[in-house]
């Protein structure tokens, strides 16, 4: 599952923790006969969120067209708030967003040529952003 996710995204291999992280959050909320979350709450989870967010283009703020909207591409869902993480390249930062739109079918790869050293992820910081 990683490796055709990273693949699909056209991320640099840098951001290969965030896939797996993903993978990982996608795997154990996975509509099977019993999983984790399953088994230690008792009720099913609300599943109606996760979607193909790796690479995905998205928009933080209230609409595309508005001012305050920024593009950014999208590394998977937030594990201790609602949300997800979304990478913007222009800033060179990853940050913790409450609401993105996804533009689906628009993928990093589309817009940018990858090389595999292109971000460093240490230089990354993740930074929660209030919603506007």
């Amino acid at each position: 599952m990683l490796k055709s996710m990273m693949h699909q995204a056209g991320l640099p291999r840098s951001f290969c923790s965030e896939a797996l992280k993903n993978a990982v959050y996608i795997k154990n909320n996975k509509g099977t006969e019993s999983i984790p979350y399953e088994m230690m709450f008792g009720v099913k989870p609300d599943v109606h969120r996760i979607q193909q967010l790796m690479g995905m283009s998205g928009y933080t703020g209230r609409r595309k067209h508005h001012d305050n909207a920024k593009l950014g591409y999208g590394l998977g869902y937030a594990e201790d708030i609602v949300g997800c993480k979304v990478f913007f390249p222009g800033e060179h930062t990853a940050k913790l967003v409450p609401d993105v739109r996804v533009a689906e079918g628009v993928m990093y790869r589309d817009r940018y040529d990858v090389i595999p050293e292109d971000y460093d992820m240490e230089s990354l910081e993740y930074k929660p952003v209030s919603k506007q």
